[in-house]
């Protein structure tokens, strides 16, 4: 069996930067900044603008291809 699927646009490491930058420092004690990057509680901190572009992007991979649940 073969799967297809369209990738969808996957933002960058840098873009995702950038935007953590743009946002503005973050407040409270869940948040930590290593080496320019900002994480919150352990993971890399995505700005609202790029989450549903990795959520899309990771439902178009076969073969894990599914439109989600509304």
């Amino acid at each position: 069996m073969v799967y297809t699927a369209e990738l969808l646009p996957f933002p960058t490491l840098e873009q995702i930067l950038e935007a953590q930058k743009a946002a503005g420092p973050q407040m409270g004690n869940r948040f930590a900044e290593k080496n320019g990057v900002l994480y919150y509680h352990g993971l890399i901190w995505v700005p609202e603008k790029y989450r549903h572009d990795i959520i899309a992007s990771c439902h178009s991979i076969a073969p894990y291809n599914h439109p989600g649940v509304k």
